[in-house]
């Protein structure tokens, strides 16, 4: 019992020591940590009491999908940003890291709206899509190469990543303790959000059957891990870019125009996400119906 409560409060002022060299409260912080599990809660509780609302939600072109491209393409920017102010202060690993980071999220979020096809209204699709679309992660077979399963794989490596690493740098003691690892390895408390993504993964990787309410829960599944990216290049980019400032208290303040250009991004990645939405509505085709 002892050791017990010893590891649960090493566990505490780990999180929340790590959260705090990134300027991020406690309180948010934990609210981060269980985000996931609430998230997955909430959508069983919908499976049980309103199956329709749950179904509804995670559907193509509802609103969890369209919340995975709003964080895709907010992270792609703010990662841009957050590349340039790095190799501007000559930290060419945060910067050429983030680099990587934006052109990932931008493919993903063109291959979350099957780069624009039921934006703008095309029909037509890939050989071997298995839903009629031209995207890729929805190939089965490219001249003998599993394209999906490759997909599928890479996030669960990346759950896995993210995963193991925060322990294994950001704790106390650290194991892997160059200045390198810091740079490329999440938070504490982002760490569920790659938990999530790396247990639905390896299920579907080891468990094939085709059950409606395990396919598409992925899509809560991938709002964790793009949210846990769009959370990490934030904090990152203010840390890069000289835009935030400790308080006597050791909470974190955004200092000269770092809250507006965050803001302004936001809503502008809103302002695109919605209008995709309308056209998207305006189509008149259907995902997996092309």
């Amino acid at each position: 019992m002892t050791s017990t409560k010893s590891w649960v409060g090493g566990f505490r002022a780990n999180l929340e020591r790590d959260a705090a060299d990134e300027g991020v409260p406690a309180r948010a912080a934990w609210w981060g940590f269980w985000a996931p599990f609430v998230g997955l809660v909430v959508f069983a509780i919908l499976y049980v009491v309103v199956r329709d609302a749950y179904y509804w939600l995670l559907r193509e072109d509802r609103a969890i999908e369209w919340l995975q491209f709003f964080l895709l393409v907010f992270t792609a920017v703010v990662s841009i940003l957050g590349s340039v102010a790095a190799f501007r202060r000559g930290h060419r690993l945060a910067g050429s890291f983030l680099l990587v980071v934006a052109l990932g999220t931008l493919f993903l979020a063109a291959e979350e709206i099957s780069w624009g096809q039921r934006v703008l209204g095309f029909a037509g699709g890939a050989a071997g899509n298995r839903q009629g679309e031209i995207n890729i992660h929805n190939l089965d077979d490219v001249d003998g190469i599993p394209v999906e399963r490759l997909f599928r794989i890479a996030q669960a490596a990346i759950g896995f990543i993210g995963l193991v690493l925060p322990f294994l740098v950001r704790w106390n003691p650290a194991r892997l303790r160059a200045a390198g690892w810091r740079v490329v390895t999440p938070p504490i408390f982002l760490a569920t959000s790659f938990l999530v993504i790396l247990g639905f993964r390896t299920q579907r990787l080891l468990f094939t059957a085709d059950i409606s309410a395990f396919i598409v829960i992925q899509e809560w599944a991938e709002v964790c891990l793009y949210g846990a990216l769009a959370t990490w290049v934030t904090l990152t980019w203010l840390e890069e870019s000289g835009g935030r400032q400790r308080t006597a208290d050791g909470f974190t303040s955004l200092r000269g125009g770092a809250g507006r250009t965050a803001v302004v991004v936001a809503a502008a990645v809103a302002v695109l996400t919605a209008v995709c939405i309308v056209l998207t509505m305006a189509s008149g085709i259907d995902p997996g119906n092309v």
